[in-house]
């Protein structure tokens, strides 16, 4: 309800590049406010998701590492972008989480994903774009758990 998906994006730079998957707030979550830079709430994500199966780790041109660090955490309001890499097979999948407030932002090592629960935290605040103060939506957790295995098996079947 707070929190909207999306498809293409667009990097700062006006090139059309294309992920595999955003979130951003609704344009009617109470509290959220646009960053410089971002004229409307349909422009606006907070989270950029790549996925990669015959892409690899690596900061080349293509590689999920230079799209996460080289174009999507320079588009204004981004937090954090995921990158998940599965095996061809879909067997194993392995991920990487940049915290775009992270300064300098370093290349991460993957953490595999792992039965029976892969769990990662994201701040609620930030992923609504929600100064701190402010109320989060009624029935918006403060903390977002997100299970990375459950879409591993899905994707297995």
């Amino acid at each position: 309800r707070w929190l909207k998906g999306h498809l293409a994006a667009t990097n700062s730079q006006g090139r059309r590049c294309c992920q595999d998957t955003t979130y951003g707030p609704h344009r009617t979550t109470p509290g959220s406010v646009l960053p410089p830079g971002v004229p409307t709430f349909d422009e606006f994500r907070t989270i950029k998701i790549e996925i990669g199966v015959s892409q690899s780790w690596g900061m080349e041109q293509g590689q999920l590492d230079h799209k996460a660090i080289s174009i999507w955490t320079v588009v204004p309001g981004v937090e954090c972008v995921q990158c998940v890499k599965f095996d061809h097979d879909f067997a194993n999948a392995e991920y990487k989480l940049y915290d775009v407030r992270v300064n300098p932002l370093m290349l991460l090592d993957p953490l595999p994903i792992v039965a029976p629960r892969t769990v990662i935290e994201l701040d609620g605040r930030r992923t609504l774009s929600i100064p701190s103060g402010m109320m989060l939506p009624v029935g918006f957790p403060a903390t977002l758990s997100v299970d990375l295995y459950s879409p591993l098996v899905w994707a297995m079947r």
